[in-house]
């Protein structure tokens, strides 16, 4: 219940009590609270009216800054890697994936129309060295809170959220909404921002992705998995480890082209997502994924996310997934560097196709062998009316010498997929 002069939640101050509307039975309740949790329930500031504060989570892989200013992650560095211009430099730099011009927050309503949690002041609730939860309430005392948790040596956040005073009614119109901008982290720009754009994948589906070349959006159809804002080598993964995100005319993925004139970032990316709440007692756990675009890493999320790694498609893929990539790895686990594990693996492709190559040098050669034959069949039918016989008789020539004129193409055709699949 609100104060009709100042707006605000009425507090007894003789009760110890908030006073909140029962809209089944229209009455006015009365819920009591200790004094020590008055200040927690009282509306939190603008994000603008406060000084803005940063919390800290990190393990051997990645470091996250929480700020009070809406509760997001406004900062996520991958230690292991470099930036082009660090690296460079030769300067001892994290590479950043994004910075504090990334936001997201939960859309609801109340009395005064669409707010989203990330206008408002978080309030540090708890933090230890692996976990961090912080709440925001607004005039009505609406509270939405977030966890986080990061565990050690891996790329995942899990991160919780969880309501207080809303409604189940309520619940239905929570929604995930998200602006981010990744930094560029390479040197050129133009290439990073060609393979970059918003990967999804539906429930019981494959994964599909938005436009890389230009502006693009997709209105979900299905229950949504999963969702990655993906540039050339890095991605923020957000997995839906509950009900999922809920199709609504509303709920959609956005990938966005930049001005010129913006160097510092790739693209922009969006997402307005519905929760998908039917129990607003329900706590919804998501997980972020800040890392790289690694297919083993992602394929222990097993939910299909590792198919944002570009391996080609078809019988490209399945030659990757399944025949380069092991071999490759094996090399890398030995403690190998990139370059040495690619010449071996070049050498042992090479040596795999040897005797496919073996077989087209050497119907090339005999190819070479036979033309003054086939020459002199030209010359003894000249004329096209001779041409059926032309033909009979160079057939006849290459049974009797056990050519094939076919053995120098399907060699070929069948390395093809192969080196071509090792390109990718």
């Amino acid at each position: 219940v609100l104060d009709n002069t100042t707006g605000e939640q009425i507090y007894d101050s003789i009760q110890k009590g908030f006073l909140f509307k029962d809209t089944i039975t229209n009455q006015d309740t009365l819920i009591k609270v200790t004094d020590s949790t008055i200040e927690e329930i009282r509306a939190s500031e603008p994000v603008t009216s406060i000084t803005p504060e940063s919390y800290t989570l990190e393990n051997d892989k990645i470091s996250i800054s929480v700020t009070n200013q809406g509760g997001h992650i406004n900062v996520a560095k991958l230690k292991e890697y470099k930036t082009y211009r660090a690296y460079m430099a030769e300067e001892e730099e994290y590479l950043q994936l994004f910075d504090e011009n990334s936001n997201y927050g939960i859309d609801f309503y109340d009395g005064k129309g669409k707010m989203n949690s990330s206008d408002f002041a978080f309030n540090l609730v708890d933090q230890t060295d692996s976990t961090l939860t912080l709440e925001m309430a607004n005039p009505s005392g609406k509270i939405v809170g977030y966890k986080y948790t990061l565990g050690a040596n891996t790329y995942d956040v899990d991160f919780s959220i969880y309501f207080k005073g809303f409604s189940d009614a309520e619940a239905d119109d929570l929604a995930f909404n998200a602006n981010m901008k990744l930094l560029s982290t390479e040197k050129d720009l133009p290439s990073e921002q060609r393979i970059s754009t918003v990967f999804f994948k539906y429930k019981d589906d494959s994964y599909d992705y938005l436009s890389i070349g230009g502006d693009d959006e997709e209105v979900l159809e299905e229950t949504l998995e999963w969702f990655a804002f993906k540039q050339a080598y890095f991605s923020a993964l957000l997995i839906n480890e509950s009900t999922g995100f809920k199709p609504t005319n509303d709920s959609k993925l956005e990938v966005l082209n930049l001005e010129e004139t913006d160097t510092a970032y790739i693209k922009k990316y969006k997402a307005n997502l519905n929760l998908g709440i039917t129990n607003i007692a329900n706590t919804i756990d998501l997980k972020w994924y800040f890392g790289p675009n690694d297919y083993e890493i992602l394929a222990l999320h097993n939910n299909g996310s590792e198919d944002i790694v570009d391996l080609g498609w078809g019988l490209f893929r399945w030659i990757n997934v399944y025949l380069l990539m092991p071999v490759f790895s094996f090399f890398m686990n030995l403690g190998l560097g990139g370059g040495i594990a690619i010449f071996l693996l070049t050498l042992i492709v090479k040596l795999a196709l040897s005797p496919v190559n073996y077989k087209m040098y050497k119907s090339s050669a005999m190819m070479k062998v036979l033309k003054p034959e086939i020459d002199k069949l030209a010359k003894k039918f000249p004329k096209k009316d001779d041409a059926m016989k032309k033909q009979q008789a160079t057939m006849a020539l290459y049974r009797e010498t056990g050519v094939s004129p076919m053995a120098g193409c399907i060699p070929m055709l069948i390395q093809m997929p192969i080196l071509f699949a090792i390109f990718r």
